[in-house]
């Protein structure tokens, strides 16, 4: 698929480092999915799509092209191409449980407001390490959605991990389905409670992404599945299987690097 020009319409600052930025297209998606963002002569990189109609993005800025595109300003140019990849399942789904951790809450939102569309109750965790860390509180309250927070240092909501306060929801409620987006640490402590629970589980794995759904580069690759193609979301019980998930990822040049660690 070639790149299609887009243009911003408008950007809301979500907190210190990241925004949410809008364009004047519409595609078909569902939650989960990506898109690849081009800047001529700059980079291209992969960023989940937070909503379709119109076409929208949340990106944190913490690497160069990350940090070029929070320069854009309203009526500034940027290429596109996609959906690609899986998305999430909300099919016959009663209680769902989701888990947004850092900017990861960003797509947990999308699915939270599909899930309310299709009358699935969601509960949604916000992890982050502050209260300067946390977005999407009020949106998600605005339509309604229950919300809790969890921050490390305990400056907003329960204090502690997003992981700990999960266990608490599910050990009282009966969850159906427990989604979640985030570090990798983290999604793998989620995963664990899924099966001490018995609850299934889907995720959104974050890879490296050179081609994006071209076959060409293999640097998303994951222990023999590519997350452009066979992800980003994927299935508890396949994600557990391969030795590398929550242990390594693949830098630019292809090579395994660590995974960050999450505390």
């Amino acid at each position: 698929m070639r790149p299609k020009p887009a243009k911003v319409t408008k950007i809301v600052k979500e907190n210190y480092r990241i925004n949410t930025i809008f364009l004047d297209e519409k595609t078909k998606s569902e939650p989960g999915k990506f898109a690849m963002l081009w800047l001529p002569g700059f980079n291209e990189k992969p960023f989940a799509i937070i909503n379709d109609e119109p076409l929208t993005f949340t990106i944190a800025a913490v690497g160069p092209f990350s940090k070029k595109i929070a320069s854009l300003k309203v009526g500034d140019n940027i290429w596109y191409r996609g959906p690609y990849g899986a998305s999430f399942n909300l099919e016959k789904k009663k209680n769902i449980l989701l888990v947004g951790g850092g900017y990861g809450v960003a797509a947990m939102y999308d699915l939270a407001k599909k899930a309310k569309g299709k009358d699935i109750k969601s509960t949604v965790i916000i992890g982050a390490k502050n209260k300067d860390d946390v977005i999407f509180e009020q949106l998600l309250r605005n339509q309604k959605i229950e919300t809790h927070i969890a921050t490390e240092d305990g400056s907003s909501g329960f204090k502690g991990l997003a992981t700990q306060l999960a266990k608490t929801i599910i050990e009282k409620e009966k969850i159906n389905q427990i989604y979640s987006a985030g570090p990798e640490k983290m999604m793998k402590v989620i995963g664990d409670l899924a099966d001490e629970f018995d609850v299934p589980y889907q995720l959104s794995v974050e890879r490296f992404m050179k081609c994006g759904g071209l076959y060409l580069c293999g640097h998303c690759e994951i222990n023999g599945y590519l997350c452009c193609i066979d992800g980003p979301v994927f299935d508890w019980r396949l994600i557990k299987t391969l030795p590398d998930f929550g242990v390594y990822h693949r830098g630019q040049d292809a090579t395994k690097v660590l995974v960050e660690k999450f505390l």
